[in-house]
């Protein structure tokens, strides 16, 4: 009996000890899968953002030239032949925006708010800092869609387009041509918000002054973007 109990002992230790072992070494791995997946993730954004580099300059080339720019967007450039600068309070009541599950309550618009639309792209960081820097010099509280903690991805273009609704005021930076900009663009357009685009001009090459207005501001550089800015802001009429 003595002998049973001490195998029986012995056994116990024994698996005792090889679980000990698996769990550790359970656990290693599953630290190395983790830290491996972060990894990964993070050659994965830095090789999106080297690939959305490479689009974004060639773009900026194709899009020097004045021609092949107003080509480009000349459905922007006719939403913003209208030089009236008047925010309006109203929303109509789109089942686009039912279907995104905002309701009546979001349609309440936010004093002295800007949404900045543009590419969440290390790139426009200098320029989205001149914008935000415009906007609070004025009075504004300016944010970019990317700024605030999204739980669920799921929900981001309810939130994005709860924002573009909230906003007393909407800046667009067509530097880039990134699509998401565009259909923010596009809702905002839609919905009667006034909407201010901004694009880059080359000095070597520069667009036409007559494309100039009130909502395309054609800036060289960021002081220019600064100024031009502030003197548009400054122009604004409520309902």
């Amino acid at each position: 009996m003595d002998n049973i109990i001490e195998i029986f002992s012995i056994v116990i230790t024994i698996v005792s000890i090889l679980g000990t072992i698996f769990l550790y070494q359970f656990r290693k791995l599953n630290k190395l899968i983790i830290e491996r997946d972060k990894e990964k993730s993070v050659k994965m954004s830095l090789q999106r953002e080297k690939l959305e580099n490479v689009i974004y300059n060639n773009v900026d080339d194709l899009t020097k030239d004045a021609v092949i720019f107003s080509d480009s967007n000349h459905l922007l450039l006719d939403a913003s032949n209208n030089n009236e600068l008047k925010s309006k309070k109203e929303v109509p009541n789109y089942s686009y925006f039912e279907d995104l599950g905002i309701s009546r309550e979001e349609y309440t618009i936010v004093e002295k708010s800007i949404i900045c639309l543009m590419p969440f792209n290390t790139k426009y960081d200098n320029l989205y800092s001149t914008i935000k820097q415009g906007c609070m010099y004025n009075g504004f509280n300016c944010l970019r869609t990317d700024e605030e903690k999204i739980e669920n991805n799921a929900n981001l273009r309810k939130y994005i387009v709860s924002k573009i609704i909230q906003a007393q005021v909407v800046i667009a930076v067509l530097d880039g041509r990134n699509p998401n900009v565009l259909y923010e663009v596009g809702i905002a357009h839609a919905i009667g918000k006034l909407v201010i685009l901004l694009v880059k001009r080359e000095k070597s090459n520069e667009l036409p002054e007559n494309l100039k207005g009130n909502r395309l501001l054609i800036y060289k550089d960021f002081d220019d973007l600064f100024q031009q800015l502030s003197l548009t802001l400054t122009q604004i009429e409520y309902d």
